[in-house]
């Protein structure tokens, strides 16, 4: 094949050379939650009422991730996007970090490996950049999160089940 300068067959190479190229990906797939709940907000019925119950839940999935649990409890909406993500004494060990099932597997399927071309510190490497992505994502989250404005919070008084617990 031909000298091709492009940056998409530099990525895809440089993707195959990288030995936690699958971890990568795994972790990549755990993250992505938003999907579902994309394809449930775009529609033209009436769903706001239950967007402050998802959003929260979407947060709280992220944040578990890598926050320590006392710091997530009794947490309001709110409080969840004012939350100081960046502080490293709220966040947990990297060995307990959650990098999903699936990027869990990859690694230790590499680290058992013979002949494996992962280092002894690439691992820890991995496991940190999986948690400045973390923190990237949630933060953006929270800048861009609808739950900062009052009426987001509050609509959710007419949601259903809300509404039959609490009449």
């Amino acid at each position: 094949m031909g000298n091709v300068n492009t940056a998409s067959y530099d990525a895809i190479l440089a993707a195959q050379r990288d030995p936690l190229i699958i971890p990568k990906l795994e972790f990549f797939l755990s993250i992505a939650s938003f999907n579902p709940f994309l394809q449930k907000y775009q529609t033209d019925e009436p769903v706001l009422p239950f967007l402050a119950k998802d959003l929260t839940e979407l947060l709280m999935s992220l944040l578990r991730r890598f926050i320590k649990r006392e710091l997530l409890q009794d947490r309001m909406p709110l409080q969840l996007i004012k939350m100081d993500i960046s502080e490293e004494k709220s966040w947990v060990s990297l060995k307990s970090l959650d990098i999903g099932l699936g990027a869990e597997s990859a690694v230790k399927a590499l680290q058992g490996k013979t002949g494996s071309k992962i280092g002894e510190l690439s691992v820890p490497n991995f496991r940190r950049e999986c948690l400045q992505c973390l923190v990237k994502v949630v933060r953006k989250l929270q800048d861009k999160c609808p739950l900062k404005f009052p009426v987001v919070r509050q609509i959710a008084c007419l949601d259903p089940t809300r509404m039959n617990r609490d009449p």
